[in-house]
């Protein structure tokens, strides 16, 4: 694990540990919850054989043009990666029919292993391999993926008066469901994890080539925001998570110095998500707090509330759907994961129905409103106040960074 998770779950340890706790105590899965993330796990498995027997899975090429899309990255990262990077390495896969080509950009004055691009291209094959099996053939023909490795973190500012914005919060852009497709993907900051997201809304799982502006209204109506919200982001957010840890206990297990089985799987998920549930609650009370809201403000849904909502709550990109409903979806993970496979047949691939987005709506007002989940967000509020107050914490991570997730490897 990365230093940065080390630091964060003892910030988590030592600050908060009462919604963690509250969090362990309750947090199950049930049979036929433990059997989908058992069944993502062979999904996952049979993908790594599948890079082990191919003999020739990834063939090295020359350097590829920049994207068309490149000039919409933000401006200041366009500048860091002009000035610190360079075109390291391309590679080349074919994985379900589909070309592939992807362009590592590092830093221009160091050396970089062959070991290091292998794991990268490993957990890439790996993925797509999981994904294309749920996609339709009418999305990605060809996709360019191109990786810069800019050491910039996501980190809230300073000044509560300035909006969240891109350059806090976000990491890739992509487009939906097209024939060829270009993933910029512009921070070494939890890459494979927002890959995952990415890959999501260009390989047509989430339902963002739907008219999303009834569900946005709704969105906006209930919670009193006046945000771009685009709820797609949530179901893919939480997706990329789940999938992410699935794929960080894999590689755990793989690389155990003996045979582990299913149960410590399973076992191995829940401590995690345990830990990623409580950071995501840690996050959604940070992106409140910097706008001078609590989530009792959010949980009311009154008339007075969307009122100081609407007065208060700012953001430059759809932070609402990456933090707040994200958070509330993490925290019912185990229902959720059972609402998507009984409400998508099985799939990550959401059905593109109306009747389907408006239950996802229906599933979220109602888990936001849940008394335990506001309960431990309440405690989550006092540990991030607590902490704020203490001079010495005023550096840490904790109570700074805008990461989405707390695991990286």
């Amino acid at each position: 694990m990365k230093p940065i998770t080390r630091n964060l779950k003892l910030f988590i340890d030592k600050n908060c540990s009462s919604p963690y706790n509250e969090i362990e105590r309750t947090f199950r899965f049930s049979s036929s919850q433990s059997s989908i993330f058992q069944n993502i796990h062979e999904l996952i498995r049979d993908a790594h054989i599948e890079w082990f027997n191919a003999p020739n899975p990834v063939l090295e090429i020359d350097p590829i043009q920049q994207g068309q899309l490149y000039n919409d990255i933000p401006e200041n990262f366009i500048r860091i990666i002009e000035t610190t990077l360079s075109q390291q390495k391309t590679f080349q896969m074919n994985i379900g029919g589909r070309d592939i080509f992807v362009a590592f950009y590092a830093d221009k004055h160091k050396s970089h292993s062959a070991k290091r691009w292998n794991e990268y291209l490993k957990k890439i094959f790996i993925w797509l391999t999981v994904i294309s099996q749920f996609a339709s053939t009418a999305c990605v023909k060809t996709l360019y993926v191109y990786i810069y490795l800019t050491h910039e973190k996501k980190q809230l500012p300073a000044d509560p008066s300035t909006a969240l914005g891109r350059t806090h919060a976000n990491t890739a852009f992509t487009t939906s469901c097209t024939s060829n497709t270009e993933i910029h993907l512009y921070r070494e900051e939890e890459w494979f994890k927002v890959f995952i997201h990415e890959t999501f809304h260009s390989y047509g799982l989430d339902f963002s080539t739907m008219d999303n502006s009834p569900a946005n209204q709704k969105i906006r109506e209930i919670f009193g925001i006046s945000a771009d919200v685009r709820l797609y982001e949530s179901y893919t957010e939480i997706w990329a998570e789940i999938i992410h840890i699935c794929f960080l206990v894999h590689f755990q297990m793989v690389n155990a110095p003996k045979w582990e089985n299913v149960d410590n799987f399973i076992a191995k998920i829940r401590d995690i998500l345990i830990y990623e549930i409580t950071f995501s609650l840690l996050q959604c009370a940070k992106v409140l707090k910097h706008s001078g809201l609590t989530y009792e403000d959010i949980a009311k849904q009154d008339a007075a509330s969307k009122q100081k909502i609407s007065r208060l709550y700012k953001e430059e990109t759809p932070l609402f759907s990456y933090y707040i409903v994200k958070s509330v979806l993490l925290f019912f993970a185990n229902d959720f994961v059972e609402w998507t496979m009984i409400h998508n047949r099985g799939s990550f691939n959401f059905q593109k129905t109306q009747q389907n987005v408006d239950a996802y709506i229906q599933f979220i007002q109602k888990h936001s409103k849940n008394p335990k989940y506001t309960k431990t967000m309440k405690m989550m509020e006092e540990c991030l106040n607590h902490s704020s107050q203490n001079s010495v914490l005023k550096n840490e991570p904790g109570l700074n960074s805008m990461r989405m997730t707390l695991h990286e490897d």
